[in-house]
């Protein structure tokens, strides 16, 4: 609890509607779809969240199911912190001035060399857990459902009844990729995230959301990375 307290804004936690259904939409044209898709983005704001974390490395090698919290502002700037038994393991801030990990070793240990792939994989999921840039998409329908494509290589299969992506592929470096294959609820401000599973090059990492806020303030300190944290350049992440 104090680990949660420490990146949140205070311990007085409102966890929001969990596993609603995400309600049908109805929509027409496809810029009647993306218009619902960037209101609900302007409309979610911050996000505070409790969660277990899973890490398999591309070895095979699983990590134990760590107790997790994250807040992202909304903006492109995201904190995970993972712990077991009280006992942090693993702390993640990413922001404009960088990524930085604290409990590398503990990590590894933890989970062989799935703590490379999980920072490899934190400036795409920031953005992801942020929302996609809906309105730089381009968007066509499949079916009854849609397809999005962005200019940088992120594509999207969209369901077309409740217009949440069922599944992203990310481009890393033109050849290899990441799939983020996600499950949504329905919350206090809108649709957002219940499982995103991950998986590429790094091997696989899970999240699974226990409570949701959305919308509410933020601890001044969530994105400031401990003492102890080091800046993970891209060299280190091949």
């Amino acid at each position: 609890m104090v680990l949660v307290c420490g990146l949140l804004s205070g311990c007085a936690w409102r966890p929001g509607v969990v596993n609603e259904p995400v309600p049908v939409v109805t929509w027409a044209e496809v810029e009647d779809a993306r218009r619902v898709l960037v209101e609900r983005q302007a409309a979610r704001g911050t996000v505070q969240a409790r969660l277990t974390l899973r890490l398999t490395s591309a070895q095979g090698e699983a990590s134990p199911r760590l107790d997790a919290a994250l807040v992202s502002d909304g903006d492109g700037r995201l904190r995970l912190r993972a712990w077991k038994l009280s006992q942090s393991v693993f702390d993640l801030t990413a922001t404009p001035d960088g990524v930085f990990v604290a409990g590398r070793e503990e990590m590894r240990e933890a989970g062989g060399d799935t703590e490379q792939g999980l920072t490899r994989l934190t400036g795409r999921l920031k953005d992801l857990l942020s929302g996609p840039d809906w309105s730089a998409a381009q968007l066509s329908r499949v079916g009854g459902d849609l397809r999005a494509v962005w200019p940088d290589g992120l594509r999207a299969e969209i369901d077309g009844r409740t217009l949440t992506p069922r599944r992203f592929v990310v481009t890393i470096d033109g050849r290899a990729s990441i799939a983020v294959e996600t499950r949504w609820s329905d919350y206090d401000t809108g649709p957002w995230y219940r499982s995103v599973a991950a998986s590429g090059p790094f091997g696989e990492a899970e999240l699974e959301f226990a409570s949701v806020t959305l919308g509410g303030a933020l601890n001044p300190r969530a994105f400031v990375p401990p003492r102890r944290a080091v800046r993970i350049d891209a060299a280190e992440t091949p």
